[in-house]
């Protein structure tokens, strides 16, 4: 502990020299000039907004608006290396661009369409904006075309199908990192906007708190990364961001209508008449001079495909962006969600009798669960020069819910506050600093978890150092000190190495390592409830969890059609913390503990391919994932060992054509907590699609599960069975 706080101690002199110190350096002469352009499609000659432009080797850069105009100010005479990067097309670069202080310098970008991109520009995994080949970690793109070819609830449809992302019992898991906590914590970070957006009490991911109408792209980081980001970035990163007000105003609605199969209840009388559900949603972006806006609001509505299981949930998200100057501005992010549902555990089945899949047990008919989250951000971004740049932001969450069971009514309210200071600084063209600090302040109340407290501060610093044009190390660390519940104290160091290795212009050889934590949540460590016969009861022993992550992946691009992504990864989890079952005085009892060592090791393969000038594209992912307990030389439970995903998407002219499988291993009996003796299956899903558009419009029909196929993930609660969906969006 001591060796850590040294480190720690000297890693926070860094960053604070870096802070503090690094503004003086910029500002070394006054001349500046101006880079400004177009980007269009090449096929069309159809301006594009919202492409990426940065100037290699500088914190500079900027996006396309409608008109996909852009213009870089604040730059130093000299030759650069200007890139120009958009999901959907191939990414186009232009050499010794020469800026002067005496006129702007003026480009024109005619970027090609591509379903296979080598380097898009993605943030997550750096802090910043860098290409995909220019990040030591595995990364996945997902686009806002992604999320809206499917029936979405929200973001959950479309990571289905992103590359090593599986869900088990509705928490998101990485290559097999989360496994099931029944809601209490995860090993996955969520952030909005470069921001963390978590509850402080649950520690889970919320995923209603940001509609998906408004989400530009999901950027899904694998492998630890809490030296960036801190707690609960132990096994990868969803970062969610969302869209820029627009400069001229932009009007979506958006309808949607889906029915379950009623003919799967026709032998179980608790379930009766239709299974609709409808969603409606609303978007618009104007902006007015040097203010930027967006409005959106949802609703969704079902009756669901069991009995007690319809919800009621609205939505609202509000973002405003005010420009001061061409170097600053203040962005402004708020987003409210509300939910009211049935809620059940397992599905009815007593000694002796057939279960009942579509029935919950007798007495749990009217169990509800209310909740409502709240978010805010504000974000100050100024660019005080071409090599120093920073943000301050400031955040509040509040999460609360309330139960109304049969055998308890409970809640709890939790509001989180964080702040952070980020600075990027790019003293030379081989080196890239990002640093910061942040605290975090949680106060949570109720009877679900009691009266409890926490709070938390860090310093994190990471430099990206350019060997050769082909050879670049990132090397960086952060230092975390908690305090939870008045007196638990706990810090760690966490280290990163990464390294870039191109080996042509169209491969690239990456490897990282470094060690990742998280902190248990206030629901594992105090949770003391019961429901539908289970006790679930605290352990405030309970320890932060660690481990070391390492990779290496091979990228590359070939015979102009294919796109393959191959991983090797193990990640060495000490105190791992699972959720343990026994029985106790004949009662059924859940705690979560420390397993003392356990280790996820596997490989991840991508292929992306297309033909017919993009108008067909074949997506193919496989997992494998051994994830073992090394204390007691068993499986990690609610983690299948094969995970398998392809999609298939042909665009004929208007039309659009989509065909989606998911495959995911039969859990084996030592990976099951509850019930090991009861029948399981693999999971065998086919999802269909077939669209039209005309202009603005857009018509959908989806069919999910097309072949009925039923199955559990976890013990005793069915996976939604067969529906189909029509939507109908239209953009003005």
């Amino acid at each position: 502990m001591r060796r850590a706080r040294f480190y720690g101690g000297g890693l926070l002199l860094w960053a604070v020299w870096l802070l503090l110190g690094a503004g003086a350096i910029w500002a070394q002469g006054s001349a500046r000039g101006t880079v400004r352009g177009r980007v269009v499609d090449a096929r069309t000659g159809e301006p594009l907004p919202g492409v990426n432009v940065l100037i290699k080797d500088t914190v500079l850069g900027s996006s396309t608006n409608l008109d996909g105009e852009f213009e870089i100010t604040h730059v130093q005479p000299g030759k650069y290396t200007v890139v120009a990067s958009m999901i959907g097309y191939k990414v186009e670069t232009v050499k010794d661009v020469l800026v002067t202080a005496d006129q702007p310098t003026v480009l024109r970008f005619d970027l090609q369409e591509s379903f296979i991109e080598l380097s898009p520009v993605v943030v997550t995994a750096s802090r910043r904006s860098k290409s995909l080949a220019e990040t030591p970690n595995s990364v996945s793109v997902i686009s806002a075309l992604d999320i809206q070819r499917r029936n979405s609830l929200d973001v959950r449809d479309a990571l289905k199908y992103a590359p090593g992302v599986s869900f088990m019992g509705g928490q998101v898991n990485i290559r097999g990192t989360t496994g099931y906590n029944r809601g209490a914590g995860s090993r996955v970070l969520l952030l909005t906007d470069g921001v963390p957006t978590m509850p402080g009490d649950s520690g889970d991911i919320k995923w209603d708190i940001v509609p998906y109408t408004v989400v530009e792209k999901v950027e899904v980081v694998k492998g630890a990364a809490s030296a960036l980001y801190g707690s609960s970035a132990i096994g990868g990163v969803l970062n969610v961001i969302t869209k820029e007000p627009a400069n001229k105003p932009e009007l979506s609605l958006r309808v949607t209508g889906a029915l379950y199969d009623n003919a799967a209840f026709s032998d179980f009388p608790c379930v009766k008449g239709g299974r609709f559900s409808t969603q409606a949603d609303v978007y618009y972006s104007d902006s007015a001079g040097d203010l930027g806006y967006i409005v959106a609001l949802g609703r969704r509505q079902s009756r669901g495909y069991h009995e007690n299981n319809h919800f009621l949930r609205w939505n609202a998200f509000g973002k405003v962006r005010y420009t001061f100057d061409a170097n600053s501005h203040l962005s402004l992010t708020g987003s409210f969600a509300n939910d009211n549902r049935g809620q059940t555990l397992l599905w009815q089945q007593y000694l002796g009798e057939p279960p009942q899949p579509f029935c919950v047990p007798e007495g749990e008919e009217n169990n509800r669960l209310r909740s409502s989250k709240f978010y805010a951000n504000a974000t100050f971004s100024r660019l005080a020069g071409q090599s120093f740049a920073y943000k301050i932001r400031g955040t509040y969450f509040r999460n609360r819910f309330e139960n109304d069971f049969v055998d308890n009514q409970e809640f709890s309210e939790a509001q989180r506050y964080r702040a952070e200071y980020q600075a990027d600084f790019q003293p030379s063209f081989r080196h890239a600093i990002t640093a910061g600090v942040e605290g975090v302040f949680d106060r949570v109340n109720g009877n679900f978890f009691g009266r409890r407290s926490a709070f938390g501060v860090a310093v994190y610093a990471q430099d990206e150092i350019k060997v050769t044009d082909r050879f670049t190390v990132s090397v960086g660390g952060r230092f975390d000190y908690s305090n939870v519940d008045s007196g638990r104290t706990e810090s760690l160091l966490t280290p990163k190495l990464g390294i870039i290795y191109n080996l042509g212009d169209r491969t690239t050889l990456k490897a990282s390592v470094g060690r990742g934590f998280r902190a248990p949540s206030i629901a594992e460590l105090f949770t003391s409830t019961s429901v539908s016969g289970f006790r679930v009861v605290p352990n405030r022993r309970l320890r932060a969890e660690s481990s070391w992550s390492a990779e290496v992946s091979l990228n590359t691009l070939f015979a102009d059609h294919f796109m393959l992504n191959v991983a090797v990864y193990q990640e060495r989890y000490f105190d791992f913390i699972n959720p343990g079952f026994e029985f106790v005085d004949l009662t059924p009892v859940i705690r979560f503990q420390n397993v003392q060592d356990a280790r996820l090791r596997g490989l991840e393969a991508n292929l992306t391919s297309t033909w017919f000038r993009n108008r067909v594209n074949v997506t193919l992912s496989y997992v494998y994932v051994h994830p073992k307990d090394l204390q007691t030389g068993r499986l990690l439970t609610y983690r299948p060992q094969h995970l398998f995903t392809a999609t298939l998407t042909a665009r004929p002219g208007r039309f659009e054509l989509g065909l989606d499988y998911r495959f995911a291993s039969k859990l084996k009996q030592e990976q099951v907590e509850v019930f090991p003796q009861d029948p399981r299956v693999a999971t065998k899903i086919w999802d269909a699609r077939v669209g039209v558009r005309f202009g603005g419009l857009m018509v959908m029909l989806n069919a999910e599960n097309l072949g009925q196929y039923r199955y559990v993930q976890i013990e005793r609660t069915l996976q939604p069975i067969r529906q189909f969906s029509l939507t109908v969006q239209q953009d003005f």
